[in-house]
C-alpha cells in the first residue's frame, strides 16, 4: 500500500494538458512536500525495525546442553512474536573446541563470531576464555554476557567494560567459605586448585582474609591442566596434603578434576568420617557429571562433600519449560536445530544461558519496538584498522541490557548493578548425598551464613558428627624421622645399622621409646634416617645450615626425633615441639660445712634491730620513771594533793604545823608530811622507780604478766601502750623469720653467676 501511495503521488505531479497545469503548479509543491514526508517516514521505520539481528555463542564441543538452550530460547523467542515481533533473531555457534583448548584457538573463533556481524554474545563458559573474548569485544564494543565466569580478576575497567556475568564474582564464594569454616569451628585448611584462572584467582579473596580469621591454610596444591581427566597424575599433590594433616580441604576445581582428585584421595585414605571435603560451584555445577555412570548413584568418595553454587530458584519453571521441549522436540524434524539432541537438561548452566538471551532479547525490544531508538545492524567493525572501528551501537545496546531490571527467569530474577554484575548476590550450601543434592544452608551477601533448619549435613560415612580440622591422629602416614647418636637419648648399634639400617631393634633410648609410644596414640609408621654428617644442626658462615636441620630444609627427613636444643637461631630456620625436658646451664660445687651455734635465736634478726630493740626498751624505762615522778597523779603527786586538801584533823594539824615551820625553832621535831612522804615501807609496790619500770618493759617484751605496779598516770600509760604495740609487731616477725630459719637450710656456697665464679681463686672450675 505504501508503493501505490508513492505511485498515486507521482501520477498527480505530472501535468496532462495547460490547463491542468496551471491547475495543480500550488498543488505540486503540496504533494512533493508529501511525498518527501512519506520517505523518510519509510525510511526511519527501516532504520528502527532490523529485519535480523545475529546473536552470538561462544561454547565448547561437549557443552551441548548449554547450545540447546541457546538455540531453543531464540527460536521460543521467533516463534511467539511477543518480543520482537518484527524481527528475527539469528543464533550464530562458535564451536572453542575442548575445554583445554589453546589461547590462540579460543581468539580465532572470537574473530570468526565477529565476522559474522554478531550484535552480542552469550558465553563463554570459562573465566580464562571470558578474559581473552572480552579483551577483543570489549574494544569493538560488543557486548557479552557470560553465564559462568566467575574470576575476580574479570572485572577490569580497561579491557571488560562490555562484560556482563550472570554469577557473582569468585571473591562472594570466598566470603562464603570463610563464614562456612567459622561456623564449623575449623582453623586449618588445606587448598587444592586447577591451575587457570579460576583456581588460581578463585580463593585468593579466602587466602588474603583468612590470616584475619585465624585461618591457617596449612598446603595449597594447584592441579595442571590437561584434556585427558582420567589420566591424570594427582598422587603428588595429594601426598603432600596427607604429609600436611589436613584434615579440611577446600577443592576449587571444574567437575572434570574433581573426580579424578577425589578417586586418588580415597586410595590413599583421605577419604571418611575424619576428613571433610569442601568444593565450590565450578564442581556443583556439574555434580550430574559425578554420578556414576552404571549405578546412577555417586560413588562412596564423593558422598559427604558439601559445596556452594549460585542459588537458583523455581524449579517448577524448569519442568515445565522441559515439558514444553519435549513437545516441540517431537514436532520438528532434524535440520541441524536445536530438536537434533531430542534432550535438554536443565542444569544451572544450561538455565543460565537460556536466561541470557531471553535479557539480551528483552533489551533488543524495549530499545527497537517500544522505544524506537535507531539500531546500526549489521554492525560494522574492523579490529585491524587504526582506530579500531567500533560498533556504533554497542554503548545503546549495553545500556539497555544494564536497564533490564527483575527479568523473572528461570533462575530468579535478574537485574544487573553497575559493574554488570548480579545484584542478587546469594549462595546454596549443597550436600552431596547418595542420590542427590540437599540443600542444607544459604548464604547472602547482607546476612551471611543461615543453615536450614532441620536439616543435618551427612558427612562421609553418613555420618552427622563435624569432623574436626584439629589433628587426632595420622593413620595412614610414614614419617621419615632423623636421628642421630646420643646417649641417654639415643644408642645406635653400629654392627645392627650395617646390615639393616631400616631395623628398628637397632635404635634405644629414651627418644626412641618416646617415638613408639607416639606412633602407637597416633597410628602412623615411621622409619629412621641417620643424620648425615652426625650433627644436631648449626649454622654455617654462609648461612647454610648443617647437620639433621639441613636435612628438614631439603626435605630429606620428616621430623627430627632427637634432643633438639632450642635456641633463637634454630628457632627461626624450623619449628619445635613442646619440650619434653627442660634443663639448663648449672654449676656445681662444695656445699660448706655448718657448725652448731648457741645463739641461732638470734638469727631471725640483724644485730642492728637487736640493738634498737634493747635502746628502745631503755628510752621506755626512763620515760615511764620520769613521768611517775612529774605527773600530778603519780607517787608522789597523789600523796601531796591528798594532804593538801584533805579536812581530817591530823592532816589540818600537819597543814598547820607546815605554816608555821617558818617560825618554829630549831628544837621543834621534824616535819610529820615529810617524814611520811619519805617512809620506804608506806606503798612502795606503786613506785614507779627505775627498778620497777624496767621490771615491767621485761615482762611486757617476754608476754609474761601480771606485774605489780603499773603507770597511774596518763601519759605513762601512753608510753607503755606504744610500747604494747611494738612487741606486738616485733614478736610476730620473730616468729615468722624463726619458723623459716628453723624449716630453710640456707646453702651459702658464694658463687652466684659467671662473673662470680671468675672473680674468686677458691674453688677451682674448668
Amino acid at each position: 500500500s505504501l508503493l501505490y501511495t508513492i505511485k498515486f503521488e507521482f501520477y498527480k505531479m505530472i501535468p496532462h494538458d495547460e490547463h491542468s497545469e496551471r491547475l495543480h503548479l500550488h498543488g505540486n509543491r503540496r504533494s512533493l512536500l508529501h511525498l518527501l514526508l512519506i520517505l523518510l517516514l519509510t525510511n526511519f521505520s527501516l532504520q528502527v525495525v532490523p529485519k535480523e539481528i545475529h546473536i552470538g555463542l561462544l561454547s565448547h564441543s561437549d557443552l551441548e546442553d548449554e547450545q540447546t538452550a541457546f538455540r531453543y530460547a531464540i527460536d521460543q523467542i521467533n516463534e511467539n512474536g511477543t518480543l520482537l515481533p518484527r524481527t528475527k533473531l539469528v543464533p550464530v555457534v562458535a564451536d572453542l573446541g575442548s575445554i583445554e583448548d589453546t589461547p590462540s584457538n579460543i581468539i580465532r573463533n572470537v574473530f570468526e563470531l565477529v565476522n559474522q556481524k554478531v550484535a552480542a554474545v552469550v558465553g563463554p563458559f570459562r573465566s580464562s576464555h571470558s578474559q581473552l573474548a572480552s579483551y577483543i569485544l570489549s574494544e569493538l564494543q560488543i557486548p557479552m554476557i557470560t553465564p559462568t565466569s566467575t574470576d575476580p580478576f574479570l572485572r577490569n575497567p580497561n579491557w571488560s567494560k562490555y562484560l556482563l556475568h550472570m554469577q557473582p564474582l569468585d571473591e562472594y564464594q570466598s566470603m562464603a567459605l570463610l563464614d562456612l569454616v567459622k561456623h564449623m569451628g575449623w582453623n586449618r585448611v588445606a587448598l587444592i586448585s586447577s591451575m587457570d584462572s579460576y583456581g588460581i584467582n578463585g580463593l585468593s579473596t579466602f587466602q588474603k582474609y583468612s590470616f584475619e580469621r585465624k585461618i591457617k591454610i596449612v598446603a595449597n596444591e594447584m592441579i595442571p591442566l590437561t584434556n585427558d581427566f582420567e589420566s591424570i597424575d594427582v598422587s603428588g599433590q595429594m601426598l603432600n596434603l596427607r604429609n600436611s594433616a589436613a584434615r579440611i580441604i577446600i577443592m576449587n576445581v571444574h567437575s572434570g578434576y574433581a573426580r579424578r582428585i577425589l578417586k586418588i584421595a580415597d586410595e590413599m585414605g583421605m577419604v571418611g568420617p575424619d576428613y571433610g571435603w569442601v568444593v565450590t560451584d565450578g564442581t556443583v555445577k556439574d555434580a550430574a557429571k559425578l554420578l556414576n555412570s552404571t549405578t546412577g548413584v555417586f560413588d562412596t568418595y564423593v558422598q559427604g562433600m558439601i559445596g556452594f553454587m549460585t542459588s537458583m530458584c523455581c524449579a517448577d519453571k524448569r519442568e515445565k519449560l522441559m515439558e514444553e521441549f519435549h513437545v516441540d522436540a517431537d514436532g520438528v524434524s532434524g535440520d541441524g536445530s536445536w530438536a537434533d539432541s531430542k534432550n535438554l537438561n536443565l542444569q544451572s548452566r544450561a538455565s543460565l544461558t537460556y536466561d541470557s538471551v531471553y535479557v539480551i532479547a528483552h533489551a533488543f525490544n524495549k530499545m527497537v519496538h517500544d522505544d524506537h531508538q535507531p539500531l546500526v545492524i549489521p554492525p560494522s567493525v574492523d579490529y585491524w584498522s587504526n582506530p579500531v572501528h567500533e560498533y556504533k551501537s554497542g554503548q545503546k545496546i549495553l545500556n539497555w541490557i544494564l536497564g533490564v531490571k527483575d527479568y523473572d527467569g528461570l533462575t530468579g530474577k535478574i537485574s544487573f548493578d553497575e559493574e554488570g554484575g548480579p545484584i542478587k548476590k546469594t549462595y546454596d550450601l549443597i550436600n552431596f548425598r547418595k542420590k542427590n543434592l540437599v540443600k542444607v544452608g544459604e548464604w547472602k551477601e547482607d546476612g551471611g551464613l543461615t543453615m536450614t533448619p532441620n536439616t543435618t549435613i551427612m558427612w562421609n560415612g553418613e555420618e552427622e558428627d563435624v569432623p574436626s580440622s584439629t589433628v587426632k591422629n595420622l593413620k595412614g602416614l610414614t614419617l621419615r624421622l632423623g636421628i642421630t647418636s646420643e646417649p641417654p637419648f639415643i644408642y645406635i648399634d653400629d654392627d645392627c645399622v650395617e646390615k639393616n639400617p631400616k631395623n628398628r631393634a637397632c635404635y634405644t633410648g629414651l627418644c626412641i621409646e618416646l617415638v613408639d609410644l607416639l606412633a602407637e596414640q597416633l597410628q602412623f609408621d615411621f622409619e629412621y634416617v641417620l643424620s648425615e654428617d652426625g650433627k644436631f644442626g648449626s649454622p654455617e658462615a654462609n648461612g647454610t645450615w648443617n647437620g639433621l636441620i639441613k636435612m628438614l630444609l631439603d626435605g630429606k627427613i620428616d621430623i627430627g626425633a632427637v634432643n633438639f636444643a632450642m635456641n633463637r637461631a634454630r628457632e627461626s630456620a624450623i619449628d619445635f615441639s613442646m619440650p619434653f625436658i627442660n634443663t639448663g646451664l648449672v654449676m656445681t660445687s662444695k656445699i660448706k660445712e655448718t657448725k652448731s651455734d648457741p645463739f641461732f635465736w638470734t638469727k631471725p634478726f640483724d644485730i642492728d634491730l637487736w640493738y634498737a630493740i634493747l635502746a628502745f626498751a631503755m628510752l621506755m624505762v626512763l620515760l615511764i620513771w620520769l613521768y611517775d615522778h612529774m605527773s600530778p597523779f603519780g607517787f608522789y603527786g597523789r600523796r601531796m594533793h591528798a594532804a593538801l586538801r584533805c579536812s581530817c584533823k591530823n592532816c589540818e594539824a600537819f597543814r598547820c604545823n607546815k605554816e608555821m615551820k617558818a617560825v618554829a625553832s630549831d628544837e621543834d621535831d621534824a616535819c610529820l608530811f615529810e617524814t611520811r612522804l619519805s617512809d620506804p615501807s608506806e606503798n612502795r609496790e606503786e613506785l614507779m622507780n627505775v627498778g620497777n619500770s624496767l621490771w615491767m618493759i621485761a615482762a611486757c617484751l617476754f608476754s609474761i604478766g601480771p606485774v605489780e605496779g603499773v603507770p597511774r598516770n596518763m601519759s605513762g600509760r601512753v608510753i607503755l601502750a606504744m610500747w604494747w604495740f611494738m612487741i606486738l609487731i616485733v614478736t610476730a616477725m620473730y616468729t615468722a623469720n624463726l619458723a623459716a630459719f628453723l624449716t630453710v637450710t640456707r646453702m651459702e656456697n658464694g658463687i652466684n653467676s659467671i662473673s662470680d665464679l671468675i672473680s674468686q681463686h677458691e674453688v677451682k672450675w674448668g
